[in-house]
């Protein structure tokens, strides 16, 4: 069965390896002067990806952790917080207790047949 926990483990790091890569290069397709400010002469922006967006509110406070406001440059840029942990961490989390869950129930039934 270790081996199964490797698997396992390699393949929850590949997930968050693949999350990781997604979310940067989502950020890196954002271009110099798409999401600058509507007060410092820029025109009203409009981008909307999964993990980042920006639009003419960007520049106000939010009272969740949900957005993040990433400063670059002259670019304010809303970082989507609840969704990219969502993404990162529910599949890895259910994946595992689904697993644990299987083996679990597997081991009962099995020493069920044996007594």
């Amino acid at each position: 069965m270790k081996g199964w926990i490797r698997f396992g483990v390699v393949l929850s790091g590949f997930w968050i390896a693949g999350v990781l890569a997604f979310a940067i290069f989502e950020f890196l397709t954002i271009l110099p002067g798409q999401c600058i400010k509507a007060e410092e002469g820029g025109a009203s922006p409009s981008v909307d990806l999964f993990f980042f967006s920006c639009n003419m509110f960007s520049h106000l406070p939010t009272n969740s952790w949900g957005q993040y406001l990433i400063s670059w440059g002259n670019q304010l840029i809303e970082f989507k917080t609840r969704r990219f942990v969502f993404l990162l961490s529910a599949p890895v989390g259910f994946s595992w207790l689904i697993a644990i869950a299987v083996v679990k129930g597997w081991r009962w039934v099995a020493r069920g047949f044996k007594e």
